[in-house]
């Protein structure tokens, strides 16, 4: 099952189709090399990938040849994306995931059905466990949820609002028109969440509703220059150490894969080093997500982060601590 997250499925098989297809078409500079790699890799991608590309020794790549007018392939044809059988499998996992599905349109979704019907599933996720969630989760998405769900993704993609009537768990309704900015999952509550402004208060407000306490919503347009002024994402960063006790690598790099990110490797020490990017109105989630690692993560900075983070460790600690005494004195 290793080899289906090997390299050769990930992005750096994806990076390399695309240089070759569009090498075949005409000869390809290094600027046009390094700009398709920043675009579909990640920030420490060219420093792996391009010298390998390019160069000429016992560590290339060999596929392509430099020439005077840019670099050429190697291969006669252009290569052709072959979809392997435990692809499929894995394909066929991932679409009985609901959560997969309200990404695709209805049309698209029967096709691919039809495509893997007589596919055997890579695993049975019955046999898997999701721990540090709530308890009380519903895991299906009706329709209604779907509906709202697609109507935020079209007004995300194609910047429009949306006019929404919402009700929380609690009981507190909201009727008004919001931009949305962005949508997440909580891996935690098992819930799709927006982010969005509210158009119609004076002051940027941000508010984050769950896409199941949607009543209705509706698509409408919206002033630029009013919501223009409103927009102000607020980037922070942390920087933390992972070392690779408990699987702590495989552990970080799944559920920090949402974030923007460098990482480097030491090789001495064996850890690695991540700075990672999030928005500072979720730096709560981001608090909690990196607890619950344990002694696999250390928080190195900055300090303001670092405080803030050490405060809720102590503050575990101590409530722990009291809940384990309380305890011994009942027994």
């Amino acid at each position: 099952m290793n080899n289906l997250y090997h390299s050769i499925y990930s992005r750096y098989y994806e990076i390399l189709l695309h240089v070759l297809r569009k090498s075949h078409k005409a000869p390809i500079p290094v600027k046009a090399i390094r700009e398709v790699i920043q675009e579909k890799g990640f920030s420490e991608t060219e420093y792996e990938l391009l010298n390998k590309l390019i160069s000429s020794d016992n560590d290339s790549y060999g596929l392509l040849k430099e020439t005077e007018v840019g670099y050429v392939p190697l291969l006669k044809q252009a290569p052709e994306r072959v979809i392997t059988l435990q692809e499929y499998a894995w394909l066929k996992v991932a679409l009985d995931d609901e959560r997969m599905q309200l990404f695709l349109s209805d049309e698209l979704l029967n096709k691919l059905q039809v495509i893997l019907k007589d596919v055997k599933p890579l695993y049975d996720t019955s046999n898997l466990k999701t721990e540090d969630i709530f308890a009380t989760i519903n895991t299906e998405f009706d329709q209604n949820i779907r509906a709202h769900f697609k109507k935020a993704l079209y007004a995300i993609e194609n910047k429009k609002a949306l006019r929404i009537h919402y009700e929380s768990k609690k009981g507190n309704r909201l009727n008004s028109d919001f931009l949305p900015l962005e949508m997440r999952y909580s891996l935690k509550a098992n819930k799709f969440q927006i982010e969005m402004i509210g158009l119609k208060h004076h002051k940027s407000k941000r508010f984050v509703l769950n896409t199941d306490g949607i009543i209705t919503s509706k698509v409408i347009e919206y002033n630029e220059s009013i919501a223009e002024k409103k927009i102000g994402y607020i980037k922070d960063y942390v920087e933390i150490e992972i070392s690779n006790m408990r699987n702590g690598f495989e552990r970080c790099f799944f559920q920090l894969s949402m974030y923007e990110r460098e990482s480097r490797f030491d090789e001495d020490s064996g850890k690695c080093f991540m700075k990672l990017f999030y928005n500072k109105n979720f730096e709560t989630e981001i608090l909690i997500t990196l607890m619950s690692f344990g002694p696999a993560v250390k928080v190195n900075g900055p300090e303001r982060f670092r405080s803030l983070f050490l405060k809720r460790l102590t503050a575990q600690y101590n409530t722990s601590s009291f809940l384990n005494e309380s305890e011994d004195e009942i027994n």
